[in-house]
């Protein structure tokens, strides 16, 4: 995740925690003492996504979601199966062959229905032809 721009440009950090130590370490010599925004903002103007690089955590070690591969489906409901079994066969079956290691926020999981207004509601009719 963290290729280091500016000042680190020497240093090529493939751990977050890493390069985190190193900018509080340079902080340090400079006497600077640096609230956590600060450093959100420090680490996302001096570092870039690397594939290559280690898996980002949180605070309890589960992997962080990375915001710019965050994608939405539209998934079918049936009546047979309750809505967390059609979504979990949904996505086994959908979207794991073409990325493994995606996975459902099912507290973000918002449910709803589509309702096709031209199917139901308008009536086609054939057109009037007038010329001659």
């Amino acid at each position: 995740m963290i290729k280091t721009k500016g000042f680190f440009a020497r240093i090529v950090e493939k751990s977050r925690e890493e390069f985190v130590k190193l900018i509080q370490k340079a902080l340090k010599k400079t006497g600077l003492d640096i609230k956590a925004p600060l450093m959100k903002a420090i680490l996302a103007g001096l570092s870039e996504r690397d594939e290559t690089a280690d898996i980002c955590t949180d605070v309890k070690s589960n992997p962080e979601p990375d915001p710019d591969l965050r994608d939405t489906e539209q998934i079918p409901f049936t009546r047979k199966v309750p809505e967390k079994q059609a979504i979990d066969e949904y996505i086994k079956r959908e979207v794991n062959p073409y990325a493994p290691d995606a996975w459902v926020d099912y507290p973000k999981t918002k449910i709803g229905y589509e309702i096709p207004f031209s199917l139901h509601f308008i009536k086609c009719t054939k057109p009037l032809l007038r010329w001659k």
